[in-house]
């Protein structure tokens, strides 16, 4: 946790002029009235660290998760074989939500959305002009229930009544006659992971 500049009950003590220092019961009714204003001041201080997004964990985490509208049970089985995700992966939900909160509507944004959540995950989305797009994911870094967060629909903003089709490979996707950033022929093409 990063160091809070907070004062402390002795620094308060130590400037507790020189005619009173030397009383005890002067100075532990100093302590007593400082010690729970300290404490005090100390919790409110923490609660900005304790309540960011990148720190925050078990309840904490949870309480965020509801202010933004999303629980941390998902409606499919999950890796640990409970349906309850830890908290990297819900935290991960919970972005991807307060995005989804701020998304648009335009294509182009779901780029920086996705930059911010998956900054080492490739991502292109094709528009099929048919209501349906095709989007592929590049990454070795996702785990098996980000993953399956994606095909639940819970992760890319999506506008209403167009399906997207996931396709996920660890590197550019293989691809016959192509030789692109995201489609590379035989030797480095990756098959498609569905």
């Amino acid at each position: 946790m990063a160091e809070l500049n907070v004062l402390d009950v002795i620094q308060y003590m130590n400037v507790v002029t020189s005619e009173h220092r030397l009383k005890p019961k002067y100075m532990d009714l100093v302590k007593t009235v400082l010690t729970p204003l300290i404490d005090m001041s100390k919790c409110l201080s923490d609660f900005n660290y304790y309540f960011d997004i990148n720190f925050a964990t078990g309840d904490q985490l949870d309480f965020i998760g509801s202010i933004v509208g999303t629980d941390r049970y998902v409606d499919f089985v999950l890796d640990n074989g409970t349906q309850r995700l830890d908290d990297e992966d819900y935290r991960v939900l919970i972005k991807a939500k307060i995005a989804k909160n701020h998304w648009n509507g335009t294509t182009e944004s779901i780029f920086d959305i996705w930059n911010s959540l998956f900054p080492d995950v490739a991502l292109n989305i094709i528009d099929n002009m048919d209501m349906t797009c095709l989007v592929f994911v590049s990454s070795s870094v996702l785990t098996q229930n980000q993953i399956s967060m994606f095909f639940a629909d819970l992760l890319v903003p999506r506008p209403v009544g167009v399906q997207y089709f996931y396709y996920f490979a660890e590197g550019a996707f293989f691809s016959f006659d192509l030789d692109s950033t995201w489609f590379k022929g035989w030797d480095e093409g990756h098959w498609i992971m569905f």
